[in-house]
């Protein structure tokens, strides 16, 4: 897991082979996904839910800019990475919140 700030906040990325998710603890405490890229996907980049993004490449998908999904909301909307992507941001959530109580 990397973290990074960005506007005074810290957002952290989870790194998976080829895959990465770019998420953030939310003032509900919470992960929030801000974005996902899947370099592997063939699937047009876009904006959730169906805002074709040209300009990025293929197996982007970003949320936002209003409200962002829990991880929760995002394994709904994208179930294909529930067992890869998704499991490891809850295990790097998981280790972010034991060591921000210590």
């Amino acid at each position: 897991m990397r973290t990074f700030t960005h506007d005074d906040r810290s957002v952290y990325r989870t790194d998976l082979g080829n895959m990465c998710a770019t998420w953030e603890v939310g003032e509900d405490h919470v992960p929030r996904v801000l974005f996902i890229n899947d370099s592997t996907s063939p699937a047009p980049a876009y904006r959730w839910p169906d805002l074709p993004l040209p300009q990025c490449h293929t197996g982007y998908v970003t949320f936002g800019p209003d409200v962002y999904p829990t991880l929760g909301e995002a394994i709904l909307m994208l179930p294909q990475y529930e067992t890869s992507l998704w499991e490891s941001v809850r295990i790097e959530f998981s280790e972010q919140r034991q060591h921000s109580r210590h």
